[in-house]
């Protein structure tokens, strides 16, 4: 075989057709073997009502629609037990339904929040953020485990929940409507 007898155009329109197959191969089992089991696993979790995900520098973004869940904490242990399962890189984010009542609220409590964890006060906290949902007239519930502080407002059919993390990096976050 001589170099003469080689056709370019048709080794590189070969190989473009060759590596073409290739990554089209590799994105679609990419989302059966990677995306959709994600999504299904935290579609399936009791209290969130919609997934989106989305790919950023290597780190699946998961934006969860939460329903009005009686226990915050629980929603979230599963959703970290969900994102446990899987070798990659999760940010978290969590969305509610929040009106202006709520949040104006929130405001109020978030230091609250943030000194409590800061020092270790919970239970000053709490009697603190017990005042602002009194002066604000919602409903709330607080919950504390090693990793998070859990905040429910509600108000009628709104709700606000905030996931504050007692550590640096964390894995879920509430989405800033």
């Amino acid at each position: 075989m001589r170099l003469d007898d080689i056709r370019i155009n048709v080794v590189v329109i070969i190989f473009i057709v060759v590596l073409g197959f290739a990554v089209g191969l590799q994105q679609f089992f990419h989302k059966k073997m990677v995306i959709e089991p994600v999504y299904q696993a935290f579609a399936s979790i009791e209290g969130v009502e919609g997934v989106e995900l989305k790919e950023r520098d290597g780190m699946i973004v998961l934006t969860l629609s939460l329903a009005d869940v009686e226990h915050l904490h629980t929603v979230a242990a599963k959703i970290s037990s969900a994102a446990a399962r899987f070798s990659q890189p999760f940010q978290i984010l969590i969305k509610d339904q929040p009106n202006e009542t709520l949040k104006a609220a929130y405001e109020q409590m978030h230091f609250a929040l943030e000194q409590g964890i800061a020092t270790g006060y919970f239970v000053e906290m709490a009697e603190r953020i017990e005042e602002l949902a009194l002066k604000h007239k919602v409903d709330f519930a607080l919950r504390i485990d090693g990793s998070y502080v859990y905040l429910q407002l509600h108000d009628g059919g709104h709700y606000l929940y905030q996931i504050v993390s007692r550590r640096d990096q964390p894995l879920i976050a509430r989405l800033e409507s």
